[in-house]
């Protein structure tokens, strides 16, 4: 799945905790795709509004590559998904969030 496939390498890339790429938003992406901002993320059962740590809200560079893949993405998305731009990246197939737990169990294996 790609979704999966984009989610593995922005952890690779990036560097960021799972709950924080499962609480994505198109917002958190700068428009030119150059910048990444975490300020939130989800936990196992629940939606947290801050990161683990004060020090983990931070901007983080996007590599040439990942820059590609999510320009891909968006411009794959209708534009009435475009419009909300507070749209979570990563929802599965009945449009709510992925959980962390099934993510994480997915690769613990």
């Amino acid at each position: 799945d790609y979704n999966y496939y984009l989610m593995l390498n922005t952890l690779l890339y990036t560097g960021i905790r799972v709950g924080e790429l499962c609480a994505l938003r198109w917002n958190d992406i700068s428009p030119d795709f150059t910048m990444m901002r975490i300020d939130e993320s989800f936990t196992d059962l629940k939606y947290e509004t801050d990161t683990k740590t004060a020090s983990g809200v931070r901007n983080i560079p996007l590599n040439s590559f990942l820059q590609e893949k999510y320009r891909e993405k968006y411009n794959s998305m209708t534009s009435e998904e475009k419009e909300d731009r507070n749209r979570l990246i990563y929802i599965n197939n009945v449009t709510i969030h992925i959980r962390v737990q099934i993510y994480q169990q997915g690769y613990d294996t």
